[in-house]
């Protein structure tokens, strides 16, 4: 796999017309995405086997040096607290952790890969900032819980890949999507899958498995909105990402944005499932914004 697979911008120069739209032809544009970035796919696989050795992970990153750079900016920065200044890459896996690391690199290229989809710059800014502070409120989240705090910062990051998709390959049925959220108060996916006949979370298990995601990440992705119960074999990761995307939605309406037409309720049997509590909520709301702050400013 070549290091700038993603070199090029993703084909979106010919969006599924409303004449022309069937998920047949959406699945087909799904199956045409070029492989991830090497570095990116290292990352992953780091992600899935602890026992990968560091140098691989090191030498994908090394051949990019500007991403080498940024993910050395992002190591040094107060999302990590580290004991002491790092100089390196290597510096970076001994003091970090190479899940650490691969956690960055994971940010670092999917904040690439997000700048080549079609939209505004202030379209682009607003999908980077809903992910990096999903990924921020799911590692809070999985740090209460004990969990695995870097897989859960990737997960939020990803969780929305389909919505990305959605907007660069059938931009003209979105506000259909929600024009029938607002006339009939469906839920999104529902919205989606009445007007495409397939929603963002079904869009993103297939990316998840095309990409060949670790397990984890991947039912976060395809179950954020609609977390399973356990019985359905709902996994703690997903339902973590559905309560982040819910605290961080509020957050931003809030802090005086307007209430998103497809804001993601927070759903009872998750807030029951996970024993949650408002202190708790308060707790990892602030460490969020802490966080999301250090990583913006990096």
């Amino acid at each position: 796999m070549s290091p700038n697979t993603f070199a090029a911008p993703l084909d979106t120069a010919r969006p599924l017309h409303l004449s022309s739209f069937d998920p047949a032809s959406l699945a087909r544009r799904i199956l045409e995405l070029p492989p991830l970035p090497t570095a990116l796919a290292e990352a992953m696989r780091v992600l899935s086997h602890d026992e990968l050795p560091a140098q691989h992970c090191v030498r994908a990153i090394e051949r990019e040096p500007a991403l080498a750079l940024r993910v050395v900016q992002l190591a040094n920065s107060g999302f990590y607290a580290s004991p002491s200044r790092v100089g390196s890459l290597g510096d970076a896996v001994r003091l970090l952790g190479l899940r650490a690391v691969a956690a960055v690199l994971a940010a670092v290229s999917i904040k690439q890969m997000m700048g080549r989809l079609p939209g505004s710059l202030h379209e682009q800014d607003r999908r980077w900032h809903h992910a990096l502070a999903t990924g921020c409120g799911a590692r809070e989240l999985a740090r209460e819980r004990g969990l695995d705090a870097e897989e859960a910062f990737v997960a939020g990051l990803l969780h929305d890949v389909g919505a990305w998709l959605l907007a660069a390959f059938a931009p003209e049925q979105l506000p259909l999507v929600q024009s029938l959220q607002d006339v009939e108060k469906l839920d999104l996916c529902s919205a989606e899958r009445r007007v495409l006949g397939v929603s963002h979370e079904d869009i993103g298990a297939q990316v998840a498995h095309l990409w060949r995601f670790p397990s984890g990440i991947a039912a976060a992705i395809s179950h954020h909105r609609q977390p399973r119960s356990e019985a359905e074999g709902g996994t703690e990761l997903e339902r973590l990402v559905h309560v982040a995307e819910a605290l961080v939605e509020t957050m931003e309406h809030t802090a005086g944005e307007s209430a998103p037409v497809t804001q993601a309720p927070l759903q009872p049997e998750v807030w029951q499932a996970l024993n949650l509590d408002h202190a708790l909520l308060d707790r990892v709301c602030e460490r969020t914004r802490a966080a999301l702050a250090s990583l913006e400013y990096a």
